[in-house]
């Protein structure tokens, strides 16, 4: 029996290719793409454009969508599984250009709800980043996406965390001990997606950075749920703002 993950080979073609999926993407013409996964981000950002339209139909792994000049703001299902497909329909529509705004829990004590965090290397719990690229790769953004992102954060007033983002599959088995552990190791951060879409973007060579506001806390071995505090909703507000600006400014560069 196999019991791990084969990456999938630079040579190897896939049987069943996004690009059967993304004639929808192609219409549009956009180039930069915003990926919320929470009804109340999705509406934070589609706020923060100048304007924007619905699209007639919207991408599998997608809830909800909008565009507006050549960005498309686009709601995934949650999970690795579900945000990767949306992403690889993307990609093959001819979106070059990425910014994830998330949510995620604080394994660690200094870092409380309400708080901004810039995940900058990824720990793998999840499974579909191992198709991507190999187990021993650590994956990140894509640096100048990071380095755009950051910029538009300070320039909104955001005090904002860097370090390391923990992505898993199984949220009900986020144990003391990992929380500990991987605390130990610089992470910040638990959510379900980033880590996946880091590998998705290392893999098909687009630029993709991401930003989550921290809406629980895990350190104390307690569950600490904030998701619907003033402190939460306010930082989302100011990241959604933020977030526009980046992905524009990264689209408008052409790199």
């Amino acid at each position: 029996m196999i019991g791990f993950i084969r990456t999938v080979k630079p040579d190897e073609e896939s049987i069943v290719k996004p690009t059967r999926f993304s004639d929808t993407v192609k219409r549009y013409g956009l180039r930069a793409a915003i990926i919320t996964f929470t009804s109340e981000a999705f509406t934070l950002v589609k706020d923060a454009l100048d304007r924007y339209e619905g699209l007639e139909r919207v991408p599998l792994g997608c809830l909800r969508a909008v565009m507006s000049g050549e960005v498309g703001v686009f709601q995934s299902y949650f999970g690795s599984a579900a945000s990767a497909m949306l992403m690889e329909i993307l990609v093959a529509g001819g979106v070059k250009y990425f910014m994830v705004m998330g949510a995620a829990g604080s394994i660690k004590r200094e870092v409380k709800a309400g708080d901004v965090v810039v995940p900058t290397w990824g720990l793998r719990e999840e499974g579909v980043s191992y198709h991507y690229v190999e187990p021993d790769v650590m994956v990140k953004p894509d640096p100048s996406a990071l380095r755009t992102l950051e910029k538009s954060l300070a320039e909104a007033g955001l005090d904002f965390k860097t370090g390391g983002i923990w992505s898993t599959d199984a949220p009900f088995m986020e144990t003391l001990s990992k929380v500990r552990e991987y605390s130990d190791m610089g992470v910040l951060v638990v959510d379900m997606e980033m880590t996946a879409l880091m590998a998705v973007g290392m893999r098909r060579g687009v630029k993709l950075a991401g930003v989550v506001t921290v809406t629980d806390e895990l350190y104390s071995g307690d569950w600490k749920p904030m998701f619907d505090s003033d402190v939460v909703a306010s930082s989302e507000k100011r990241v959604a703002y933020a977030v526009v600006k980046a992905c524009r400014e990264l689209s408008s560069k052409n790199v």
